[in-house]
């Protein structure tokens, strides 16, 4: 998304044309498979750095810092995404996009699939078994803590900010597909393919300046949420490093870095072709 954000500035955006050429071919690079390892990613890998050095940068003095940012990186994705549905909610074939998003295909209630994904998504987008939510939940006050209220919120706030973000998506679905001819459940809607190739064709299609302001609308919003979510996982690993023997005596800082460096260089792999 860092990458694409360094894009979204070039008139007209780069992937214009081919938007899963420029995903697979120039950004990813991949290779031919898993095992087939030619090189380092250069651009990921700095992407990923620039990532973690953000993370450590935040965390450097503890939990309070943190707590700070996160109101940023809370608040800008439903900025962004307001932004977004505003737009798209403009576009031709918006109201085609809305009907795919909202229309319940009752038959798939009996596909085991359906519910696996859904479990998948709820679990992800909701942190559940990462320790972020347990490691905040920790350092509330004594006089703020309800965890039954808090309980109540998290996955209700989770599962209404979910379905607001797919009215920024379909909407440039809708749009998309009618520019293309392609059916909705044609276009590429599979793992990264709905961020990275799909909701990216759409965005080159918007008249320039425009097409350039959406972008950096939507992959600062990506950026954001991923950011929030990488702090969040960092912050419980680094409460429960403090909490050992080894590390109990260690400050706060030492910890943070050593934290970060080790997760970066567990990250490295990821950065080459075959990544």
């Amino acid at each position: 998304a860092m990458i694409y954000l360094w894009y979204s500035f070039q008139s007209p955006l780069p992937w214009s044309g081919d938007t899963p050429a420029f995903f697979y071919d120039t950004v990813c690079q991949v290779s031919d498979g898993l095992f087939d390892v030619n090189g380092m990613n250069w651009p990921v890998f700095g992407a990923n750095a620039a990532a973690w050095a953000l993370t450590c940068a935040v965390l450097i003095q503890g939990v309070s810092s943190g707590g700070k940012v996160v109101w940023l990186t809370v608040t800008l994705p439903y900025v962004c995404i307001i932004a977004l549905i505003v737009r798209g909610m403009m576009l031709e074939g918006a109201t085609d996009g809305v009907r795919a998003y909202l229309e319940v295909d009752v038959a798939a209630f009996a596909d085991f699939q359906t519910w696996a994904r859904a479990a998948t998504q709820v679990f992800y987008s909701t942190g559940v078994s990462m320790g972020a939510i347990i490691t905040f939940g920790s350092y509330q006050q004594d006089s703020n803590r309800n965890y039954v209220r808090d309980g109540a919120m998290i996955p209700t706030i989770n599962a209404l900010t979910s379905l607001l973000g797919g009215f920024a998506i379909f909407p440039m679905l809708g749009f998309l597909a009618k520019e293309t001819g392609a059916p909705i459940d044609k276009l590429d809607l599979t793992g990264f393919g709905i961020t990275f190739v799909a909701y990216t064709q759409g965005l080159a299609s918007f008249p320039n300046i425009a097409a350039q302001a959406f972008s950096v609308v939507f992959f600062l919003m990506i950026i954001t949420l991923g950011i929030d979510t990488q702090i969040g996982v960092t912050e419980a690993v680094i409460t429960f490093a403090k909490e050992t023997p080894l590390l109990a005596r260690a400050p706060t800082w030492a910890v943070t870095v050593l934290t970060c460096v080790f997760f970066w260089a567990l990250s490295l792999p990821c950065t080459t072709d075959a990544g």
